[in-house]
């Protein structure tokens, strides 16, 4: 694994794959059924994750490429964002005016 393996961007061909790992990744649904349904979670932990686990399996069918995940996060993101309270401006700016392969890049 070469130094920024683990931090670059994944390409079309990468993303079913990507996706079918973090669907299956039971800490990652544990962590977001507490963050969704906290009740939930706390009283019957597999129930709510098998919600979250069949909810983001629904939303991820048909990606198949950066761009597909892109415009079905955008929706999500933008409220993320902007309904934050700690949010004190957000500044877009393209990498160069030649780059055509869309990425994520977040921090």
């Amino acid at each position: 694994m070469s130094e920024f393996e683990g931090i670059r961007p994944y390409n079309d061909a990468e993303v079913p794959a990507v996706l079918e790992r973090l669907l299956s990744d039971q800490e990652l649904m544990r962590m977001l059924a507490g963050y969704r349904f906290p009740r939930l979670n706390r009283w019957l932990p597999g129930v709510a994750r098998s919600l979250v686990q069949l909810a983001l399996g629904r939303e991820a069918r048909g990606v198949e490429s950066v761009d597909d995940l892109q415009h079905r996060l955008e929706p999500y993101l933008d409220r993320l964002i902007w309904l934050s309270p700690t949010v004190a401006w957000i500044t877009c700016a393209a990498i160069s005016p030649t780059c055509l392969s869309p990425i994520i890049v977040t921090s």
